[in-house]
Formats: structure tokens, C-alpha cells, sequence
């Protein structure tokens, strides 16, 4: 039963009943301190007398409250909302990083792979080179080697001719 339903009497009239005050349970059974009398408020009237309009106004300001309560919770739950939609947008714009980064890290394994290759190639040709050279080194050198005999069969033939001239000229004078 709750606090309206023990205020209502028969045919739905207020009935004159005040709900125990917590701060007086709590010091019920203790004896009350002493306090300065209050004074005597000027008598209101009938309905007064009964505290209707005192439970409109605290029933007022409850409905106030929640009412309050209700739009702090819109709040946060439009806030919430929100912030999972920014939470969202940022994990799609990480997960397209992450994606990206992968790229990258393919892109450069790639190009590792690639200048190793290059390398490899590099060295072929700087091998290929080198026996190149080597090969023309011993060209050079047998045809340096023929150029010296061909010298040497020249020189000997013009020696040759001209002992044969020296001699065909002693024989004939």
C-alpha cells in the first residue's frame, strides 16, 4: 500500500495521515533533544489543514524530478550513443590503417625482395664482367704475343733479303 493509497480514506477522500519522517525513526526510542518551541503558525484553512496542497506540491516537484532525471538520461544515453558511433568510425578508420600498414609491409618486403634480386644480378654481371676482362687481358696478351713473332719473322725476312741482296752483290762484281 502505498503512500497515496493510506492517504485516501473512503470515497476517495484525503484522509489526515503524515508519513513517518526518517530522521524521526531513526530517533525513535532515543529521547528527543531539546529543542527551542516552534512557533505557532498561523492556522490555514481547511484544506491546508489536511496537507493536500503541501503532498500537490512535493507530488509536483517529484514529477519535476523524474521529469529531469528522464532528460538527464535522454542525455546520456544520446551521449552514449554518440560516442559509440565516434568509438565505430575510429575502429573502420584503425582497421583501414592496419590494412594500409599491411600493404606497406608487402610493398617493402617486396622491394627487399626485389634489390636482392638486383644484387644478385649485379654481382652476375660484375662476374660476367671480370671474365670479360680476363678473357681480353689474355687476348691482348696472344696478340701481343703474335704481334712480337710477326715482328720477329719480319725482321728476319728483311735480314734474309737483305743478306741475300749483300750476297747477290758480292757474287757479281
Amino acid at each position: 500500500m502505498g503512500l497515496l493509497d493510506r492517504l485516501r480514506g473512503e470515497g476517495g477522500e484525503a484522509v489526515e495521515a503524515a508519513a513517518p519522517d526518517p530522521a524521526e525513526e531513526a530517533t525513535a526510542g532515543q529521547p528527543a533533544p531539546e529543542m527551542p518551541p516552534a512557533p505557532e503558525a498561523p492556522r490555514e484553512p481547511a484544506d491546508a489543514g489536511l496537507g493536500i496542497s503541501e503532498l500537490m506540491g512535493r507530488r509536483a516537484s517529484l514529477e519535476e524530478a523524474v521529469d529531469h532525471v528522464g532528460v538527464m538520461i535522454k542525455g546520456l544515453k544520446d551521449k552514449r550513443t554518440v560516442l559509440e558511433k565516434e568509438i565505430e568510425e575510429e575502429s573502420v578508420e584503425v582497421k583501414n590503417l592496419r590494412e594500409k600498414l599491411v600493404k606497406i609491409q608487402e610493398y617493402i618486403e617486396e622491394e627487399r625482395e626485389g634489390l636482392d634480386a638486383l644484387k644478385k644480378r649485379r654481382a652476375a654481371v660484375e662476374a660476367a664482367a671480370a671474365e670479360a676482362a680476363e678473357r681480353m687481358a689474355t687476348l691482348r696478351a696472344m696478340i701481343t704475343e703474335l704481334d712480337g713473332i710477326v715482328n720477329a719473322e719480319s725482321a728476319r725476312t728483311r735480314s734474309f733479303r737483305e743478306s741475300g741482296r749483300a750476297m747477290d752483290g758480292a757474287g757479281t762484281g
